[in-house]
């Protein structure tokens, strides 16, 4: 529904993990999710991640690792600084996050 090339950046933050094997396949983070950034994202866009789910992390940087358009970015310190209300409920339990970037080509 978003126009070609009309964003510079997309944020993806602890999506909905759909732990369970059979269930996977929900998952909005995949190898279609980076065709369609792609169209969306302007030439030198970024898709920023963030999640708790280390599976999903790995099945997320896969993806984007896969598709030859998207090249590992970094994370900009000032938004690193930045901090969901679901990141800051799992630093308080103990679980970790993990985040990538991934810039358009």
């Amino acid at each position: 529904m978003l126009p070609r090339e009309s964003l510079r950046a997309l944020h993806v933050y602890f999506p909905d993990p759909w732990p369970k094997r059979k269930h996977r396949k929900n998952r909005l983070v995949n190898a279609r999710f980076t065709e369609l950034a792609r169209r969306v994202l302007t030439p030198g866009g970024v898709v920023y991640l963030r999640t708790d789910d280390e599976d999903y992390f790995a099945q997320m940087t896969a993806a984007f690792a896969a598709n030859t358009d998207f090249c590992l970015a970094e994370m900009p310190a000032e938004l690193s600084r930045i901090m969901t209300d679901f990141e800051k409920d799992f630093l308080a339990k103990g679980v970790n996050t993990r985040r990538a970037a991934y810039q358009r080509r």
